[in-house]
This record gives C-alpha cells, sequence and structure tokens, in this order.
C-alpha cells in the first residue's frame, strides 16, 4: 500500500482525534458554577481558561463580563469565542503587578486580554476600558507578548472612554504585539481614545480589513522597540484609517507590504515611511534606536484629504506606486 496514502490517514485520525477531545468551557454573566460546563456555567472568564486544556475553547454567553484575562503559557490554541457584539469583555481597572513595558522600565498596565500562549484564538466579542475618567495604568485591550506565537485576534469591536494618558510612560494601545511573531489582527473595529489603535513591534503580522476612526494618535504603526523588535515581513491590507490625530499608517520598520488601504482625513500623513531624525515619527522606548524604514513596498492604496500628505516617504530604498 502507498505509504504517502497510509502517512495522510495518519494525519487524519490525528487531527480527528485531536478536535474529539477538544472540550467546550461555558462562561455566562449569571453563571455562578465552578465547573464551567453547559449545565454548570462560571461566570468567570479567567476560570473557565485556568480549566482549558491546549486546543480547547472557552464560549463566552451575551452581557458584560468585569475581568481582566490572563492566558498564561501552555494554554496552546485555546479559543475565546463570544456571542458577537452583546459579549463585552471590559477591564476591572487591572490585576496589580501587572507591566507593559516591564524592561527598561516598569509601567504598570490595565490589560483587557495578556496573551503568553502560542496559536490563542481571541473573536467575536467587544473589548472596553469604560467610564470617562483619567486611567490609572497604561490601558491596553490586548496585548500579545513571548512566548506567544501565531495568535489571531478577529471580529473584535474595541473602545476606550478614559480621558488621555497617565501621564507616566507609554500610552494606551487598542491591540499592542511585542515581539509575538505571526499575528494576525483581522474584521476589528477600533472606536474611542486608544492613542494608537494597532501597534506592532514585531515581525510576520497580517493586518487585515480592520476598521479604524477617530484614534487619537496613530491608526496602525509598526515601529522597532528595544528588545529585538525587528517589525519586518509584515502585511497591513484593505484596512480603513480615517481621522486619526497624526499620520494613518506609519512605519518605522523594513520589507513590509502596505497595499489597498483606505486613508482619510488623518492629521498627519496618510501614510508616513520614518526617517532616522528624532520627531519625524514616533519615538521608540529606546531613544537610541533611530530605524529607518527601508525596503517597504506601499502599493494601491486610496489617499485623500490627509493634513501632511498622501505618502510621505523620509526612508530609504522603499518602493511606492
Amino acid at each position: 500500500m502507498d505509504m504517502k496514502f497510509l502517512s495522510a490517514v495518519a494525519s487524519l485520525i490525528l487531527l480527528t482525534s485531536v478536535n474529539i477531545n477538544a472540550a467546550e468551557w461555558v462562561v455566562t454573566s449569571s453563571g455562578s458554577g465552578s465547573s464551567c460546563t453547559e449545565s454548570d456555567p462560571c461566570g468567570s472568564i479567567q476560570t473557565a481558561v485556568n480549566l482549558a486544556a491546549p486546543g480547547d475553547e472557552v464560549h463566552l454567553g451575551p452581557g458584560t463580563f468585569t475581568e481582566n484575562v490572563k492566558i498564561l503559557p501552555g494554554k496552546n490554541g485555546v479559543s475565546i469565542v463570544g456571542s458577537g457584539s452583546q459579549t463585552i469583555v471590559q477591564s476591572s481597572g487591572g490585576i496589580g503587578g501587572v507591566c507593559a513595558p516591564c524592561q527598561p522600565l516598569f509601567v504598570e498596565a490595565d490589560i483587557v486580554f495578556d496573551i503568553f500562549s502560542p496559536d490563542v484564538v481571541i473573536r467575536n466579542l467587544a473589548i472596553v476600558h469604560p467610564g470617562a475618567i483619567a486611567p490609572s495604568k497604561r490601558d491596553l485591550g490586548v496585548f500579545v507578548r513571548p512566548p506567544a506565537t501565531n495568535v489571531s485576534i478577529k471580529n473584535i469591536n474595541f473602545r476606550r472612554d478614559h480621558i488621555g494618558e497617565t501621564g507616566v510612560g507609554p500610552g494606551s494601545r487598542g491591540v499592542f504585539v511585542f515581539l509575538a511573531t505571526g499575528t494576525a489582527i483581522m474584521e476589528n473595529n477600533f472606536r474611542g481614545t486608544y492613542q494608537d489603535a494597532i501597534h506592532i513591534p514585531t515581525s510576520g503580522a497580517t493586518v487585515s480589513r480592520n476598521n479604524i476612526a477617530n484614534a487619537p494618535r496613530i491608526g496602525i504603526v509598526i515601529i522597532q522597540e528595544p528588545g529585538g523588535s525587528p517589525a519586518v515581513d509584515s502585511l497591513v491590507k484593505y484596512n480603513v484609517v480615517d481621522n486619526s490625530g497624526d499620520d494613518g499608517i506609519q512605519i518605522r520598520g523594513d520589507s513590509n507590504i502596505i497595499m489597498k488601504n483606505t486613508v482619510t482625513n488623518n492629521g498627519g500623513a496618510g501614510i508616513k515611511l520614518c526617517g532616522a531624525q528624532i520627531g519625524d515619527c514616533v519615538q521608540p522606548g529606546d531613544s537610541a534606536i533611530l530605524a529607518v524604514a527601508e525596503g517597504n513596498f506601499v502599493k494601491s492604496n486610496k489617499l485623500s484629504s490627509n493634513a501632511a500628505g498622501a505618502i510621505v516617504d523620509n526612508g530609504t530604498g522603499n518602493t511606492v506606486k
């Protein structure tokens, strides 16, 4: 018998076995159980995540869940799936001692979903930092950090109602991906006062079909930060970025593809390819890093009514069409 056929059958059996054995954990806004099953739902997302084995799904019913969730290493492939926009996960104010970044300085953070595991999926829900008040910590909707890789963030409504920033350390972010390669950020909506909607000092990310409006600073940022984040080989495609306070899309990285985005009415450039001079773009956490945008491919974007011009290329060797 054909050995390739036997190998394919064995792989299919293994995949089927994994899918059959995966469990579903149930969380409802009125749940009070401890087993997080359909007959005994719990009311805490964190409780269900703690119970989940790799590959399991945590299903969230409609309603509001007020908590901050950590997905620690060892939860590979866990999915957290809401019931659409009627599932709202709002910050409880943050967990004490959580930082982003932690080095070279400690910046306390209020993170709704803090992801450390590979292949995690977050989809079909809303994430909120509620209340028109000044924050006491750095607000992050979703933070993806090592050892996480290949995380998927899809079909989420992000909203921040807090006023301003903490005044200490870097500002708020809807999605912040630090050194976690392969992240997919797709089909999300960003509203409210997150300083930057999508901020990714990382490589190999896919940022596609997001709708970003009224970011106080920048809609999408690819940037090199301290800690060895090269910010290369990401794809930014089919996004709509409107009315950011500064640039719509800003790149301080290399060999990224930025194409077929609609970028309008921003306070700076539609698309900015950064130069080395201080003040040209967002300053990385380490002032010694002044990386130039190099070898990026920018094509077929729809750009209009951006105050500082459609495309500003202060980098080197970029292809702009």
